[in-house]
């Protein structure tokens, strides 16, 4: 069982559907979860003891 991939669309970026929820977000959200994924990304890196600038 392979899963296709959808088509990436060119969407405004808040237009993305939500990562998470599967549902569209407004810009605020759309910015509060980046913010949120970005935090993430740095305490994994930490975690490895690599350091993203």
């Amino acid at each position: 069982m392979s899963v296709k991939k959808k088509k990436k669309e060119n969407l405004k970026p808040h237009e993305r559907v939500s990562y998470h929820h599967g549902k569209k977000l407004t810009p605020e959200e759309f910015e509060a979860e980046q913010e949120y994924m970005l935090k993430k990304k740095k305490k994994k890196a930490l975690k490895k003891g690599k350091k993203k600038k």
